[in-house]
């Protein structure tokens, strides 16, 4: 009868400690640049930015991130003719093994207006795992 009393205690506590903590969780960060007229010409693209120099590489400017601490990470849609479209980074997601980063990009069925070259740039915590990037496409 202790046996059952303890196996009832330990149960409920065993149950909590297998709780979600597989599940994957978002990732915060701050947006450093964003726009529809990148200033650099990468064409579409993704970057993982992890030191000054590849920083100044790519843009051709120092930048104020520790980069002992952060991330920089650089999506560029390249040119599109269209100005009603919109473009950035909408999550950063820790999926245990690797890092997502998810994109969405909202652009008009009808194409209008100047040609565009939409880019979002944003700072996050050190990452060190590798980094998947997901574009959604959404036609309006």
């Amino acid at each position: 009868m202790k046996n059952l009393r303890a196996l009832w205690l330990i149960l409920p506590i065993l149950w909590l400690s297998c709780g979600s903590d597989d599940s994957p969780n978002l990732i915060a960060f701050e947006t450093l640049a964003i726009g529809d007229q990148s200033p650099v010409s990468p064409g579409r693209s993704e970057h993982v930015i992890n030191t000054e120099p590849e920083y100044v590489a790519l843009f051709g400017t120092s930048s104020s991130v520790d980069f002992d601490r952060e991330t920089v990470l650089a999506v560029f849609l390249g040119q599109v003719g269209n100005d009603n479209n919109t473009f950035e980074i909408t999550e950063i997601v820790d999926n245990i093994s690797n890092i997502t980063v998810q994109i969405t990009w909202r652009s008009p069925r009808v194409l209008s207006g100047a040609n565009t070259s939409h880019y979002h740039v944003v700072k996050t915590q050190k990452l060190s795992r590798t980094i998947n990037f997901s574009t959604t496409e959404i036609r309006e």
